[in-house]
């Protein structure tokens, strides 16, 4: 409820689920966890005041300030964490450069590693895709629901 009031367009979900969610901690004990990725540190004047607005609304939400800060109703797509794909060779490279939530065509090769081509299905996008040594996490699969 309270992902769906902040001012971001993609709320992700599922990563506890793969076990390397950042909010872990906190639903281990029956709370809310939520990361709120602002931007890149590389722009921190462009993305602070969304950093700023976010925590006030966070705060605001539990009833822990009296400023009211206002909810802007963001247009937001839904996102469910589903899958890892490790790098098994080094010859791993995606098929291209691709942004984060990308949504992917259904039967579209996103990476080749060794002879094996990733496939997408249908409804899905990818998530983080980076460059790492073998056996580190490439990319996450999630899926739009």
């Amino acid at each position: 409820k309270l992902a769906a009031k902040l001012d971001f367009p993609t709320v992700a979900t599922g990563f506890n689920a793969l076990g390397h969610g950042s909010d872990t901690y906190m639903s281990n004990r029956g709370k809310v966890g939520i990361t709120a990725e602002c931007g890149t540190v590389n722009q921190t004047e462009r993305f602070l005041p969304l950093a700023i607005k976010t925590a006030l609304q966070f705060l605001q939400y539990f009833g822990a300030i009296d400023e009211t800060v206002p909810y802007d109703a963001v247009p937001q797509r839904h996102v469910n964490a589903e899958r890892r794909i490790y790098k098994k060779t080094e010859s791993f490279a995606f098929a291209r450069e691709y942004r984060d939530f990308e949504p992917l065509q259904e039967g579209e090769v996103f990476a080749t590693d060794g002879g094996e081509k990733l496939t997408a299905r249908a409804g899905e996008c990818i998530i983080f895709p980076r460059t790492v040594p073998v056996g580190g996490e490439a990319c996450i699969i999630g899926r739009f629901f």
